[in-house]
């Protein structure tokens, strides 16, 4: 089993009565070799701290496979802020594409349209105000 780990807060929390330092982060498991890592900085909003995108390539049958793992910010009303958190990662993985990486991702397109298409289903799924 392998994995990758991005850090991302630590915070203090209260854990069976006691208040404990605690490191909260993403991660991604595989029983599959872990290639390379990325952490992409998103937007966030002050009042749910910082937020990030991991991308970690994966060799799994003779081929590599790009894993995009996030956790977008939560408050309600802030679908903005996701579909803004969702469109760095769709920009982080062009601009890779496009400056020749190693790591090539050949169907970019269709990755870009499953993205653009769950944000819209967020904003229709989300009721106003």
């Amino acid at each position: 089993m392998t994995f990758a780990f991005l850090p991302a807060r630590l915070r203090l929390r209260r854990v069976e009565g006691r208040i404990v330092h605690s490191l909260s982060g993403l991660a991604v498991l595989s029983g599959c070799p872990v290639l390379a890592t990325h952490a992409v900085a998103l937007p966030r909003d002050p009042a749910d701290g910082d937020r990030w995108g991991q991308i970690v390539d994966l060799w799994i049958s003779a081929a590599r496979l790009r894993v995009i793992n996030t956790h977008l910010t939560h408050p309600a009303g802030r679908d903005d802020l996701r579909r803004d958190q969702a469109g760095a990662l769709i920009a982080d993985l062009a601009n890779r594409v496009a400056s020749g990486s190693r790591s090539r991702l050949p169907c970019l397109s269709k990755v870009l349209f499953l993205l653009r298409s769950a944000c819209g289903r967020i904003r229709r799924r989300v009721p106003a105000g």
